[in-house]
């Protein structure tokens, strides 16, 4: 029987396309034959070694030796906790406390998995019988938060849950299963974790990459492997055309899609990549780490609605709630009932579910007659001033267009007299900068309720590796949120 897991679509592409590249990483490449034939020999070392059903930290590399090693402790029904290589030995100490978990075959040798040594481990076993599949319904991943609104948490998710995640994001992209991607990120996160996730159910060639430094690796992978699609966040794109500004125009005949997550999109990036990029397709995909892949869609041919997080993925029922969890028109809460959806937190600790199975999130949304659903902020993020809700974002995506702002962040500071007030902090091009021009520009863009009460010039805004602003941050430049 079919199963809806991850493990059992690489089982059917080494049959299917068994001499296809799955996997393009710093230390090889593997087909999926070979790719699943490492799998199922290294998992057999594990129960050796009894690694089996137990809950296991690893350390990633984004190695394609790594992406064997996981998915060996996955085929083994172990759970899996994985942190980034350079983790702080006290932080990498506290996550193996709070899951009460125990090292990687890799980890207890001071070792990260690559090709040859897993090659090593393996050369002497035969695979003599059939597999036998974890549960879908069983803990896969424990995946932890970025962490904006605070201490980061940890999210646990089933095979079946995080194959849903896959398939969300698939339902999304227009792309061909033996199209070859590139993504850039870290599978200690939940964006990089689930692309791979996604274009492994979809028979694709995956080049893996870590980071865009040093730049002349991805410029190396495009070129050599004719690389269709790219998967980032808006921080990596950002930072590739600080590194380059001609990268995106160099490859613009060649690049078939970019697939944006994490955080919505600047318009100000949009227009700039889709200048230099007139063919390629452009969409966004909006995710939390609890909700799996919640909405997205291709902007390039809904540029209407592009300031927007898409229409509902797939896989998902959404509706609009109160604070009281009633369906509600207009702007409330976003809830979403899916089978991506978490198992629980680690500790426990109350999930927000309706009496109808819906999962409430804390993300202030709208939905519009077409379907679009729009991100008005999350539910502390919002300012109140004398009686009226202002969205931080609303006044974000507006002052990033002005002349001379490069990048900015809103916020909302306690008033005597209002209650509270936008104030705005930015990152300025100095050669074009102009403070008249600014506030000029904030009386003719914005309403009167919106208008911003102060304006901190800073050299970089707070964010998160994928790109969400630390709101937290910038109440500590100003000294604390009620000061």
């Amino acid at each position: 029987m079919e199963k809806k897991m991850v493990l059992y679509s690489l089982y059917k592409h080494s049959k299917l396309y068994p001499k296809t590249i799955s996997l393009v990483g710093n230390d090889g490449t593997l087909t999926y034959q070979s790719l699943w034939d490492s799998i199922v020999k290294l998992s057999i070392v594990f129960k050796q070694n009894l690694i089996h059903e137990k809950k296991i930290i690893i350390k990633n590399n984004n190695s394609v030796g790594f992406v064997v090693y996981m998915f060996a402790l996955l085929l083994n029904k172990n759970t899996i906790v994985i942190v980034d290589e350079n983790t702080k030995a006290t932080r990498y100490d506290e996550i193996l406390t709070e899951n009460d978990g125990q090292e990687g075959y890799f980890e207890v040798k001071k070792e990260l998995p690559n090709i040859e040594n897993i090659n090593k481990l393996i050369e002497h076993i035969n695979i003599d019988n059939d597999c036998d599949f974890p549960d879908e319904n069983d803990i896969s991943v424990v995946l932890y938060t970025t962490g904006t609104t605070g201490k980061s948490k940890a999210v646990l998710h089933t095979f079946a849950s995080e194959y849903v995640a896959g398939e969300n994001i698939l339902s999304v992209l227009d792309i061909r299963n033996n199209e070859k991607v590139m993504v850039i990120g870290k599978f200690n996160h939940s964006f990089a974790l689930r692309r791979l996730y996604a274009y492994l159910i979809h028979g694709c060639t995956i080049i893996m990459v870590q980071s865009v430094h040093p730049l002349k690796n991805i410029i190396k992978y495009i070129n050599e492997y004719n690389i269709a699609g790219i998967s980032m966040n808006p921080s990596v794109a950002s930072m590739i055309l600080y590194l380059d500004n001609t990268f995106f125009q160099k490859y613009s005949n060649q690049i078939k899609y970019i697939e944006f997550s994490s955080s919505p999109l600047s318009p100000k990036l949009l227009n700039i990549i889709s200048s230099y990029m007139p063919s390629t397709e452009f969409y966004n995909i909006f995710a939390s780490t609890e909700a799996g892949i919640i909405s997205g869609f291709n902007i390039t041919k809904n540029i209407e609605n592009a300031l927007s997080i898409g229409r509902k993925c797939k896989y998902n029922e959404i509706k609009i709630v109160d604070e009281l969890f009633n369906e509600v028109n207009g702007i409330g809460y976003l809830a979403i009932k899916s089978p991506g959806l978490m198992k629980s937190y680690l500790d426990l600790s109350a999930v927000n579910y309706d009496k109808d199975g819906y999962y409430v999130t804390s993300d202030l949304v709208y939905i519009n007659d077409e379907g679009f659903i729009y991100f008005e902020g999350r539910k502390n993020d919002l300012i109140y001033r004398s009686g009226l809700k202002i969205s931080p974002i609303d006044i974000e995506t507006i002052m990033i267009l002005c002349p001379g702002i490069l990048d900015c962040a809103c916020i909302g500071i306690d008033d005597k007299l209002e209650g509270q007030v936008p104030v705005l902090f930015i990152v300025i091009d100095k050669d074009n900068y102009n403070q008249e021009d600014v506030y000029s520009y904030m009386y003719n863009n914005l309403d009167n309720y919106q208008y911003i009460k102060s304006f901190y010039i800073i050299d970089k805004i707070p964010k998160t590796f994928n790109g969400k602003i630390l709101r937290n941050e910038l109440y500590k430049i100003i000294g604390g949120k009620n000061d």
